[in-house]
This record gives structure tokens, C-alpha cells and sequence, in this order.
């Protein structure tokens, strides 16, 4: 075979590969849409990252099934959701010492602060309450709390108006499908709050 014939097979197999690349991203699009429609769905996977990041209990039998993280690896996979999601810089701050404050990101110019937590039941307001008056303190211009459960009504109620995005398990999960391939998946909104 000639060096021509090499180049001519190499640009078909590098347009097979593009073309085969692209009916990929249509299907992970095709599940994208399926998996938004279906809060079963959300909650499942949910309970999946809830079990990847709790922490570990002797004997248990989930360990095996599971990737296994630490509650604190779950501030670097939020940090780095938000960031690939929202864009911007965000970074984990050191476990101690943090007053509460277990990542900040900065995009469009502003300083948002977080906290995570890795529970399965409903949170109170506790976390809002530490994250908004570091928001306060620091001058922020908004804050995260991040679970992989849910809220309870009253933290909802302290949440609202203080410019505080909550975040739960199936939250998260969308976050999470958003984050694979942002030029196949939907137009999202990219607004903090």
C-alpha cells in the first residue's frame, strides 16, 4: 500500500470515529432527557452518591458494591461539579479551621462560599444559618448548601431571600448528568440563584 492510501484510510477511519462519536453523544442526550423526566431516576442516583461519600460502617456489605469515598472527598466532587457546571474557579478549603466554609467559587468576579454534607434525612437550618453569616463576614455575594438528602421546611424558609442556593441529593444527580457533556445536553441555566 502506498503512503496515499494509508492517509485516505486514516481520514475515513478519523470521520467513522466522528460520526460514531456523535450518535454517542446523541444517546447520552437521549438519557439525559429520560433521566430529567424521571425523579425516580434523580433520587436513585441520589442514593447512589449518598452511599459513594457516607461514611463507612464496619461490616457493611454496601462497601463491596460501591465506589467508596470519605465524607470530605465529597467537597472536592462538589467543588469540581459546580465548577465544570457553573464555570468559574472553585476550591476546597482546609478541613480545619474553615468556620464552616468547606469550598468557595469565584465566577463572574464573585465570591460564592459553600458547605457540603453527606446526609440522608432532611437538614436543618444550621448550615445556613453558619454559611450566610460567613457570607456576611466575607462579603460574598452568595452560598451554597450542598446534601445528598433534602431540607427541612423551616431551612428552606431561612434560606429564601438570602441569596443561598440549597441543594439536594437529586439536585446534585441533575448537576451531575449536566456536567457529562455540555454541548450535547440542553441549554441550562447557567444564573447561580
Amino acid at each position: 500500500m502506498s503512503i496515499m492510501t494509508y492517509i485516505v484510510l486514516l481520514a475515513l477511519l478519523f470521520v467513522a470515529y466522528k460520526i460514531w462519536s456523535r450518535r454517542k453523544d446523541g444517546q447520552l442526550y437521549r438519557m439525559y432527557l429520560q433521566f430529567n423526566r424521571s425523579e425516580d431516576y434523580r433520587k436513585t442516583l441520589a442514593m447512589g452518591i449518598y452511599y459513594r461519600f457516607k461514611k463507612a460502617v464496619e461490616n457493611e456489605t454496601v462497601s463491596r458494591v460501591f465506589i467508596r469515598q470519605n465524607p470530605l472527598q465529597f467537597e472536592t466532587f462538589c467543588a469540581d461539579l459546580l465548577e465544570r457546571v457553573y464555570g468559574g474557579s472553585c476550591t476546597v478549603t482546609t478541613a480545619s479551621g474553615d468556620y464552616g466554609v468547606d469550598f468557595e467559587h469565584r465566577v463572574n468576579g464573585e465570591l460564592w462560599l459553600g458547605q457540603c454534607k453527606v446526609y440522608c434525612g432532611d437538614m436543618p437550618f444550621n448550615a445556613i444559618a453558619l454559611i450566610h453569616s460567613n457570607m456576611v463576614k466575607r462579603g460574598a455575594a452568595g452560598g451554597y448548601i450542598i446534601t445528598t438528602g433534602s431540607y427541612t421546611e423551616p431551612a428552606r424558609a431561612y434560606a429564601a431571600g438570602l441569596n443561598i442556593k440549597l441543594l439536594s441529593g437529586p439536585d446534585i444527580a441533575d448537576l451531575y448528568m449536566q456536567s457529562f457533556d455540555h454541548e450535547t445536553a440542553p441549554v441550562y441555566e447557567k444564573s447561580l440563584v
